[in-house]
């Protein structure tokens, strides 16, 4: 009896590749969120999550970036690094793998649009109490001024 080893090693390169991926509770952690503040973000956000096992959920990389994005309690460009950290303590095999997928992740995403200065002390206006805002403008164009 021969066997196909090409198929033999197939499924488990994927297994392997989906069991490196990190968990809810792992992206949480880079995020700097509860587990079940992720849980809540990947259902809003459509995300389908890798079952692995009964219960353990893994995550792609770039939907990772993606809850950072969302959550906002950490640049995407800080969960990455520590994506990163802890790839390398724990799967080092999979570096480079996972920082071609955030390298691919940053160069789709769009290119930050800057507001002239007008439409940011408008906005700040709008948000803040006018003593307050009348402080966050000349504190604002103070700075700016110092940067041009």
């Amino acid at each position: 009896m021969q066997y196909d080893l090409r198929l033999s090693y197939a499924p488990l390169s994927r297994a392997a590749y989906i069991a490196s991926l990190p968990t809810l509770a792992n992206a949480a952690t880079f995020i700097g969120q509860d587990p079940s503040g992720v849980s809540r973000a990947v259902q809003r956000l459509g995300i389908e999550p890798f079952a692995w096992g009964n219960r353990d959920k893994r995550l792609a990389i770039a939907d990772v970036l993606r809850l950072a994005i969302y959550a906002k309690r950490a640049t995407p460009e800080e969960v990455a690094a520590r994506l990163l950290a802890w790839t390398d303590r724990y799967h080092l095999s999979r570096v480079e793998t996972f920082k071609a997928e955030i390298d691919a992740f940053f160069a789709a995403a769009p290119e930050p649009q800057t507001r002239s200065d007008e439409t940011f002390i408008a906005e700040l206006r709008a948000a803040l109490p006018e003593p307050w805002a009348e402080r966050a403008e000349a504190i604002y164009r103070a700075h700016a001024a110092n940067i041009r």
